[in-house]
């Protein structure tokens, strides 16, 4: 699977869930966090500023795509590098008209991914936070009077992991 985003707030989580679950990952990120992604048990690095991971990789089973990407084609390209048959999640884009039509060439199924948080999925998080087979790395703590920052700190693509505002 390829995870999109590797070294921010959903996808630190994804890595090690996915591992959790016992696939091999391939992460996608920069270099300046190439280490943080491979110790959270991705199993390759792709560097996104220097290489096309659409063209090393074009049959990964799942491929979760959660950049808010400056390249609207981000998605189409995620879609190259899924076999047919796989999965496609984004976090972002919409599925719309288009996508559905190249998604359904390719039979690769899309799906929107959206949080809709319930007790069973976060009593399943929680145990794995608690039995310490997933960790969060908190990255900045901000308090409540600098939401402006925390948001510009996330804006810049620059946070790894999570970002806290304390009330």
């Amino acid at each position: 699977m390829i995870i999109h985003g590797a070294s921010g707030g959903v996808g630190h989580y994804a890595i090690q869930i996915a591992k959790h679950f016992g696939a091999y990952v391939i992460a996608v990120g920069s270099t300046p966090n190439k280490d943080f992604i491979l110790s959270l048990g991705a199993n390759e690095f792709i560097d996104y500023t220097t290489q096309v991971f659409e063209e090393i990789v074009t049959d990964a089973d799942l491929v979760h795509d959660s950049v808010w990407s400056d390249d609207v084609r981000h998605i189409e390209r995620s879609l190259k590098a899924t076999k047919a048959g796989g999965i496609l999640l984004s976090l972002i884009v919409p599925l719309d008209n288009d996508l559905v039509a190249k998604l359904k060439a390719k039979n690769v199924t899309g799906y929107r991914v959206a949080v809709h948080a319930n007790e069973e999925d976060l009593k399943a998080i929680a145990n794995l936070l608690s039995a310490g087979k997933i960790k969060t790395h908190v990255s900045k703590v901000f308090q409540f009077q600098e939401m402006a920052k925390a948001h510009q700190h996330i804006e810049s693509k620059n946070a790894i992991g999570k970002i806290v505002v304390l009330v």
